[in-house]
């Protein structure tokens, strides 16, 4: 894998693709090269460029649970379109395993978040593979062992797994198809809900999920419609009909907020919350972006990230009801035009809807996405180059070239000056062109090919023009030079001249019956110069400075193209004219190049680059006669130096430049920021905590020294929803507005098929007026319509205990145990009730109960009984979140320290209940207690 690539947008690959860990790390890939960015302090920076490999990346997704005591390994799992996966370990920056899935291009990838290495798998065509990564001590690396595969008739598009419960999945398509499964551990998880959407037109399905609240709510977000849904009645429903979406890109539900949604548009964000009494309301949406968003993934509990249009990224944080953006990074928006490299910077000119932007990115971080951008509004760029560390000269043309100039821009002061005389703007005919001393005192230009003029390069300020000159009626075609001499080339009149650079008064001194089309400098003792007939040669130039201005030239190397014949001719004494002038006829082709235009040489003046149309020749200087060639194999668009060592190279048939070494061509491993993470020693957590009596900082504390199953257990005592212990953890005013925020959408619905839920979440808030209304005004063609309404009757009626026991006991001889657990709920007798919510797995009914309704010694019972059913049921992981957010903190403590959490144990041991029912900390500083 090479790890040397810079990415820019190309429109014919899709967009990005996004993934985060919990670590603060982001993932990007498009077609076969993904990036990696960090969230740091001062915003998401890269911590290398881009990574190649050789297959097409179709998803990826980071290792996001952690074992034991919160270790989570920094690794990345890659699916792609050939059907292979291959893991990516971040702190090697290497493949530490790759391994074949299916002959069906890998869709989809989810991990689970109690078993340690388990991961669910999609595939186009259809299967869903789920298997566990163990380390194989035949082969050294972790390997899959496959427990049990689905097969669904539809491509599986998007997997996502249950995190209220653990132990259910959705799979969808694109198309509107989904399947909903559970016990998904088990070798043939069982089918609880198929269904496929249908709308109007035509139906694009981008997102689908479980809401972080509800324990058997689900998700399905098209372009412009977005679905709930529910297993226990096994249907979905269209929420919020009046709102007009536009092309949704994303949903995000804040697990901070159980009453906020946030709607990721192409062209705007908008964040909806439920308002008592007045249901749910845009309040407020972020307009039109630079560009349409295209990519969405959550990054964390309360913010998300989000792409537009040239891979831009953007972190947008969800805070007491207001969107803030808080970090951006800019990628460049699509292939460069032109390229500048000096010692501190990479300058990049791209055209974007006839606009040129200036992007310019730090050589240090090797990588464009961490730059800068200007809107130059200059015309058409020629030519862009350095003449010192932060300042840059750019050559520009109008669209319909009439009109030219030449700017002078410097990167600390973000100036653009104009620096050319302004009678020569309107000059038309050939573009400007501008040579630079090696030296970097000075820089010439030549406008149309007649003017000349030279300017003194000053640090940070604008040059200063010392010559101005008219060349000749012929001018020059193109110019080259050295510290000294500038050499010009007329192919008009099929000669040259060599100049001094502080004497510009053009006297020919050397001619030749060939047209050169363009030169680079002097290097060392040779200059290079590529003909008209696409053939490559050198010639060796020595050349003196005798008294005068008397220039003499030795042991050149020149073509002589007489009947198309190619030789060298190594003769001491040079022909002359009758003028006196000298007659270069001797030379070297070294090779051929069709339409070379660009002649690019090195700082040190031992190598140089030359470029036609599709290809290039690198050609270093061993010794005085001794040239070492090399040929890239593919079609080279874009080449040059980064230093004198390494070139970067961007082929016609690649959205991504490559860093090479100049010697053998081989990609260069450039440098990534970043060391091993492993978690802090935890006594010095305990130092940390030491004074701090607030969970939610404590839990902070937890996720900033990597112990990730800590803060989870510790958001179980916090107002934060934890969302493995079915939002237990909130605080009654939060489960109450969330319960409220639900039945609305219910209400607006007008579907029966959720009337059941509506009812009990309006009871569960003690919203017995409303509860005894929607029995009531249920729809008369409702098969339940004469149900409801005696329900509403035996409610409302004084009935004696025996009376009511008789009716119990003759609807559940006829199977109506549904109706009997209503009747005792909504009579009072919520202990009994509850105990039939869990008989019947509505385990969220029973849990909301428990915490809303039962009286002390019921809730105690309860609590036990819940625990039992976890245990029974294979979701043991819910059992110390549950106790935490009934405040067993002693119990939760056991718990976790008979399955050997000794961390966690110490933490959870040390919290107590003060009088005003607030959770606190009280350290234990010795650790010998938890032995």
């Amino acid at each position: 894998m090479q790890v040397s690539d810079w990415t820019y947008f190309s429109p014919q690959y899709s967009s990005l693709k996004l993934s985060c860990s919990r670590y603060g790390y982001i993932a990007t890939s498009s077609h076969n090269i993904f990036s990696i960015y960090k969230k740091t302090e001062k915003g998401i920076i890269p911590i290398s460029s881009a990574k190649k490999c050789k297959n097409i990346i179709t998803c990826h997704s980071w290792y996001q649970e952690c074992d034991l005591e919160g270790e989570m390994p920094l690794r990345i799992f890659f699916g792609t379109q050939s059907g292979k996966c291959f893991i990516f370990d971040v702190p090697t920056f290497d493949i530490i395993s790759h391994f074949a899935i299916s002959n069906s291009p890998v869709t989809s990838i989810e991990w689970s978040n109690i078993h340690k290495n388990y991961v669910f798998i999609g595939c186009e065509n259809g299967n869903v593979i789920s298997g566990a990564l163990l380390d194989s001590p035949q082969i050294g690396q972790p390997a899959i062992t496959i427990f049990s595969s689905i097969t669904c008739e539809f491509p599986i598009e998007f997997i996502c797994i249950n995190q209220n419960d653990n132990n259910s999945l959705i799979v969808g398509s694109k198309n509107g198809s989904f399947e909903l499964y559970s016990n998904i551990y088990e070798k043939s998880p069982k089918k609880i809900l198929s269904g496929n959407l249908e709308q109007d037109g035509e139906l694009n399905i981008i997102q689908c999920g479980f809401l972080p609240h509800i324990n058997d709510a689900f998700y399905l977000i098209s372009t412009n419609s977005i679905y709930l849904g529910f297993a226990h009645e096994k249907s979905t429903i269209s929420i919020f009909p009046t709102i007009s979406f536009q092309q949704i890109i994303g949903t995000f539900f804040p697990k901070n907020d159980e009453n906020a949604m946030i709607i990721i548009q192409s062209g705007s964000i908008i964040l909806l919350k439920f308002i008592l009494e007045k249901g749910w309301k845009k309040i407020m949406e972020i307009p039109q972006f630079n560009s349409p968003a295209e990519s969405f993934c959550v990054f964390d509990e309360s913010s998300f990230i989000f792409t537009t249009r040239g891979n831009n990224l953007y972190r947008v944080k969800y805070f007491k009801n207001k969107l803030f953006v808080c970090d951006f990074m800019r990628h460049l928006v699509k292939k460069p035009t032109q390229i500048a490299v000096n010692n501190s910077f990479f300058a990049f000119i791209v055209n974007d809807d006839e606009t040129n932007f200036l992007y310019l990115a730090p050589q240090l971080t090797y990588m464009t996405e961490y730059c800068l951008m200007y809107n130059l509004n200059v015309g058409e760029v020629n030519q862009i180059e350095w003449i010192s560390d932060t300042d840059l000269i750019i050559s520009t043309q109008s669209k319909n070239k009439d009109r030219q100039n030449l700017y002078f821009f410097n990167y600390e002061k973000r100036q653009l000056i104009s620096i050319l005389r302004p009678q020569l703007e309107l000059v038309t005919g050939f573009p400007m062109h501008f040579h630079i001393q090696s030296n970097q005192e000075y820089f010439a230009v030549t406008v149309c090919g007649n003017a000349l003029s030279i300017y003194k390069i000053q640090q940070s300020e604008k040059p200063i023009e010392i010559v101005f000159t008219i060349l000749s009626e012929n001018g020059a075609s193109s110019f080259a030079g050295n510290e000294n001499f500038l050499i010009f080339y007329k192919d008009r009149v099929e000669h040259y001249s060599i100049q001094p650079f502080s004497l510009i008064n053009v006297i020919k001194i050397t001619a030749m019956n060939i047209s050169p089309i363009i030169a680079s400098a002097l290097t060392l003792d040779f200059s290079l110069i590529c003909f008209g007939n696409d053939d490559v040669a050198v010639f060796h130039n020595k050349i003196k400075n005798n008294q005068g201005n008397n220039l003499t030239t030795n042991n050149s190397l020149v073509l002589d193209q007489q009947n198309n014949e190619k030789h060298f001719n190594n003769s001491e004494k040079n022909d002359l004219l009758e003028n006196g002038e000298e007659i270069l006829n001797k030379y070297q082709i070294i090779g051929q190049i069709s339409s070379p235009s660009y002649i690019k040489v090195a700082s040190d003046n031992i190598s140089s680059i030359i470029q036609g149309k599709d290809d290039c020749i690198i050609i270093t200087y061993i010794s005085e006669n001794r040239i070492k060639l090399q040929f890239p194999k593919s079609k080279i668009q874009m080449v040059d130096y980064v230093s004198n060592s390494i070139i970067f190279v961007n082929k016609s048939c690649s959205h991504s430049f490559t860093f090479k070494n100049i010697d053998d061509l081989t990609p260069i491993d450039t440098p990534h920021i970043i060391q091993k993470i492993n978690q802090k020693p935890f006594h010095q957590f305990l130092e940390k905590i030491q004074n701090e009596t607030d969970p939610e900082k404590v839990a902070q504390i937890s996720s900033d020294m990597n112990l990730f199953y800590l803060q989870d257990v510790i958001n179980s005592a916090c107002s934060n929803c934890d969302s493995r212990c079915f939002g237990i953890n909130m605080n009654q005013e939060r489960i109450l507005n969330l319960l409220r925020s639900v039945s609305y959408l219910f209400e607006q619905t007008h579907s029966s098929i959720f009337q059941r839920r509506e009812i009990v979440y309006k009871k569960l808030i003690g919203d017995n007026l409303g509860t005894f209304s929607s029995l009531l005004n249920t729809n008369r063609d409702d098969i339940n319509f004469t149900k409801n309404v005696m329900k509403a009757v035996l409610i409302s009626l004084k009935l004696n205990e025996q009376n009511l026991e008789q009716t119990l006991s003759s609807l559940s001889k006829n199977g109506c145990d549904e109706d009997v657990t209503d009747l005792l709920f909504h009579r009072g007798r919520y202990f009994e009730a509850a105990m039939n919510f869990l008989k019947d797995n509505e385990l969220e009914y029973a849990i909301l109960a428990t915490k809303l309704i039962l009286n002390e010694k019921e809730q105690k019972d309860m609590i036990s009984i819940i625990v039992s059913y976890f245990k029974n049921n294979d979701m043991s992981h819910h059992i110390a979140p549950f106790l935490m957010g009934m405040h067993c903190f002693e119990e939760a403590a056991n718990y976790l320290k008979e399955q050997g959490k000794i961390n966690s144990y110490i933490i959870v041991r040390s919290l107590y209940i003060n009088e005003e029912n607030h959770a606190q900390f009280s350290l234990l500083r010795d650790l010998n207690y938890c032995q």
